[in-house]
């Protein structure tokens, strides 16, 4: 399923899985693309959770545990050096997936623009792998959603081949007319003066006008307007920027405790959690949820994450640049302490301006990359790491890493 952001892919995908019986969120993140298998991780782990009592054979546990550590045994294993290690390592996955399937009908895999190209292949096995099964063990059904004109070449390629081999049908959602406008507004309690009809249908197009129909920019206006009763359309257009001015508008009303905790967690962007939040802040954890209960009842987080990723995006827009900054560096160092892959903690000191610390964990990502046979990867990360090494002031490192990184595709290309 695909559509503009904001257009109701997620909420539409998750009410049909509702109506199918029980199934399994496998939502991605922002930064995932820079972690190979950082989704796959995270889905491995989800399957796992949803079906606790599953027992996997020792070489599935094994293969699994080059991702999850906590399954890690006694053996240290050897980095994956050929197709053969690779394939084994996704049967593992194969395996696990269909020995967790009973605990769910479907899987909905959630902003698939945002999974790594590793993740991507693995996904593209177990599709194939799913398709040519049958019987019980097998594969529960996939629901896909990302937006639309955001997944790279190969993601699209991927997916316009099953689309075209009859193993998926693509749904693509489009913003709303007037009259959808004109249905919410009927069922809101809108404010003396608004709510008679003539002003329902006038309100309703102008909403329609400065939102292009985009619905979670039509719910952020409405909401603006039942909180305050501001003329909020002096906001123009529907495009990201205006819907950004909206949450800025609501976040403005915050307490400054608050408003820090919701860039912290904007910043740290994948992943996070309370405690996480609250170690970037120097702050306890008493007074950092104390925050999110008040960023909770502002509609701008729910649970442990934001109400909308366009929402976060928001966040950090209005998050000043130094601000930014030094948020970047204190997630660094405290996704040092939480075990992070090196290429997220890379990519925190490259933002917080950083050079010299994130050169050396881009050659840390790189190696990772390496183990796990992602030799593009590996080569991207030791680009990094010579422009950061270039830029603070090492040019030897630089041309080391340069040389690694044309190692490594030459290897790739010999190969092929």
């Amino acid at each position: 399923m695909t559509g503009e952001p904001g257009v109701g892919k997620t909420r539409l995908a998750q009410d049909f899985l509702r109506s199918r019986g029980p199934w399994l969120h496998l939502p991605s993140h922002p930064g995932d693309r820079d972690v190979p298998f950082a989704s796959a991780a995270r889905n491995a782990r989800a399957r796992l959770a949803a079906a606790r009592n599953v027992e996997l054979p020792d070489w599935v546990r094994r293969e699994l545990s080059r991702l999850l550590p906590e399954l890690h045994g006694a053996e240290d294993l050897p980095p994956l050096m050929a197709d053969t290690d690779r394939r084994t390592f996704f049967l593992a996955h194969l395996e696990m997936a269909r020995r967790t399937s009973s605990a769910y009908v479907a899987t909905l895999n959630d902003d698939v623009h945002d999974y790594d190209a590793a993740t991507i292949d693995l996904g593209a096995f177990l599709f194939a792998h799913a398709a040519a099964q049958d019987g019980p063990g097998t594969m529960p059904r996939f629901v896909s959603v990302y937006r639309l004109g955001e997944l790279s070449a190969a993601q699209q390629t991927a997916v316009d081949r099953l689309v075209d081999t009859g193993v998926a049908v693509r749904v693509t959602l489009t913003p709303w007319d007037r009259g959808d406008v004109v249905t919410l507004l009927r069922d809101l309690p809108l404010p003396p003066g608004v709510s008679e009809q003539s002003a329902v249908d006038e309100l309703a197009a102008r909403l329609h006008a400065s939102s292009g129909g985009n619905p979670q920019f039509v719910l952020e206006a409405v909401r603006h307007l039942l909180e305050t009763g501001d003329e909020f359309l002096s906001v123009p257009n529907g495009d990201p920027g205006s819907f950004a001015a909206l949450v800025q508008r609501r976040l403005a009303r915050l307490s400054s405790r608050a408003l820090h905790a919701a860039r912290a967690a904007a910043v740290l962007g994948s992943d996070f959690t309370l405690e996480h939040v609250s170690d970037v802040l120097g702050l306890p954890i008493v007074d950092t949820a104390g925050a999110w209960e008040e960023l909770d009842a502002a509609q701008i987080v729910v649970g442990e994450s934001f109400g909308h990723d366009l929402v976060a995006q928001a966040v950090l827009t209005g998050t000043p640049d130094p601000t930014r900054r030094l948020l970047h560096r204190a997630a660094a160092r405290v996704l040092l302490q939480y075990g992070a892959p090196p290429a997220r903690v890379a990519r925190h000191w490259q933002q917080g301006g950083d050079d010299r610390q994130s050169a050396e964990w881009w050659i840390g990502a790189a190696r990772a990359a390496e183990a796990t046979l992602r030799p593009v990867e590996a080569a991207e990360f030791l680009e990094h790491a010579a422009n950061a090494f270039e830029t603070s002031g090492q040019p030897e490192r630089a041309e080391e890493a340069r040389r690694e990184r044309a190692r490594i595709l030459h290897s790739e290309a010999a190969g092929a």
